[in-house]
């Protein structure tokens, strides 16, 4: 079955759509980024595969937790026109997950490597043959963005790294959830341990 892009809160949508209408007109004002400005003066930007964005942190990763300790931090938007996808927007929730507001509109590499992610997870069979959830998920301390695939039902996520990918990781490459987990070990103690010695320097 396809990849499932569940539907996000109104308020997130309707946060979003105001977000990057006026992202748009601040870019086009400043002359930043021609092609997402000269795009959305031919058509409208729409948004499209809403997914939620949850976050880990290296304390987590060191500690062997599960993806499902991931907290719910955002929704985020691929913005496309005529189907050419140009930029992601986000709009950050609070702890309760309601939204609060548009926090940014991207148009750097992780908006064309999210496609290529989808399209490298659609080859496999078991997600050919399942049900998924498309979710994105982010480790910031640790430079780490990544598709998650949440099945609907039992079973292992998958976990496909966006590029670019710290060292740790394959961009592209999916991963079950243990051996995601796995090869950020490692990386995520020597992130906690540096900043801990940040915090005495």
């Amino acid at each position: 079955m396809p990849i499932e892009f569940p539907q996000p809160p109104e308020q997130a949508r309707a946060l979003a759509e105001g977000g990057v209408s006026a992202a748009i007109d601040s870019a086009r004002e400043h002359r930043i980024s021609p092609r997402l400005t000269t795009a959305a003066a031919d058509r409208s930007p729409a948004l499209s595969r809403p997914h939620a964005t949850y976050n880990l942190t290296p304390h987590d990763i060191a500690e062997r937790r599960p993806l499902a300790a991931a907290r719910l931090t955002a929704w985020r938007f691929l913005i496309a026109s005529a189907g050419e996808p140009l930029a992601a927007g986000e709009v950050d929730l609070d702890g309760a997950g309601h939204p609060i507001s548009f926090a940014s509109l991207n148009i750097g590499p992780f908006v064309g490597s999210t496609l290529s992610a989808l399209e490298t997870a659609e080859k496999m069979p078991e997600v050919a043959n399942g049900r998924y959830e498309a979710r994105l998920l982010r480790i910031p301390e640790m430079y780490v963005m990544a598709l998650w695939l949440k099945p609907r039902n039992a079973g292992d996520g998958i976990v496909v790294p966006l590029n670019p990918a710290p060292p740790a990781l394959l961009a592209r490459h999916a991963y079950d959830e243990a051996g995601f987990l796995a090869a950020l070990a490692a990386p995520a103690r020597e992130c906690i341990a540096m900043a801990e010695r940040l915090k005495h320097e």
